[in-house]
């Protein structure tokens, strides 16, 4: 059921589909841009609706029109603007819907597909070392972080995470600033990854996430790591690599890959004000 207030009378309208309610609600407000409590409400015998809609041709580049998932529970309303599953806002008037579920409308969202994936069965692995400081026998962090499926291997005195097209990890490195809005970004997905702070690189934030060798275009300023990456408690030439955000703080170190973490670092750049992008 579509209603609202639309040029000072009430209307309402019985609707089939997500498409044919944004058409009504599309049309009243350029019949009226001031219409009024304007909302799109599945009845309550109703299945949940769940449906792909994108931005309009025209709206933002092509590339950038990626289909998004949208769930609306039976005896629940929406206004006019229809938020994600990946909890993003659009204006009913800008999307684009699917005619059927399923049906190809474009890239998909990946914030959206991790929110609706199931999770994968957590690591089984112990709890952290308690012990944090020595380094006599790595107090036990090369066995926690194989236990986590990550290849680590002692060299010169460092534990190194070993890089490369066949290991199952990537570390991808982020400025600071940029970093901690991706990890905000990611918060919602439940997704967040481990991220390592090098004091050899301090403006740097380093995302270990899993990797997919799917082929995709690396965003300006961007850098996956091609070298083994020393891990806490590795001393460095500068410093001790520490944890900005260690394994055990995050819900499960697999749920984020890096396309979901380029996808990200895409999306949180384009909701900056232009003058704030920087490489």
């Amino acid at each position: 059921m579509v209603s609202g207030s639309v040029s000072g009378s009430p209307k309402k309208t019985s609707t089939s589909s997500p498409a044919y309610a944004a058409a009504l609600l599309a049309n009243w407000l350029r019949d009226d841009p001031n219409a009024r409590e304007l909302s799109w409400v599945v009845d309550a015998e109703a299945a949940a609706a769940v449906f792909a809609a994108r931005l309009r041709k025209g709206l933002i580049g092509e590339t950038a029109r990626i289909a998004h998932i949208f769930v609306v529970h039976p005896g629940n309303g929406v206004g006019p603007t229809l938020t994600s599953v990946c909890r993003k806002p659009f204006p009913w008037y800008d999307l684009e819907f699917e005619t059927a579920l399923g049906k190809p409308m474009g890239q998909p969202c990946l914030g959206c597909q991790a929110m609706l994936a199931p999770p994968p069965p957590p690591v089984p692995i112990a709890p952290p070392p308690a012990d944090r400081t020595s380094h006599a026998d790595w107090a036990g962090w090369d066995r926690y972080y194989r236990e986590l499926g990550w290849p680590v291997s002692e060299v010169a005195g460092q534990l190194l995470l070993a890089a490369g097209p066949d290991v199952d990890v990537v570390v991808i490195s982020l400025d600071r600033a940029l970093g901690e809005q991706v990890r905000e970004a990611l918060l919602p997905m439940r997704a967040q990854p481990p991220v390592l702070a090098l004091p050899t690189l301090p403006d740097q934030l380093l995302f270990i996430v899993e990797r997919t060798n799917i082929p995709a275009p690396i965003p300006k300023g961007v850098l996956m790591l091609a070298a083994a990456v020393p891990l806490y408690p590795s001393p460095t030439i500068a410093g001790e690599a520490m944890w900005h955000i260690a394994p055990d703080e995050v819900e499960d170190v697999r749920r984020c890959n890096d396309m979901l973490l380029l996808t990200t670092v895409n999306t949180v750049r384009a909701a900056r004000p232009r003058r704030e992008i920087t490489s």
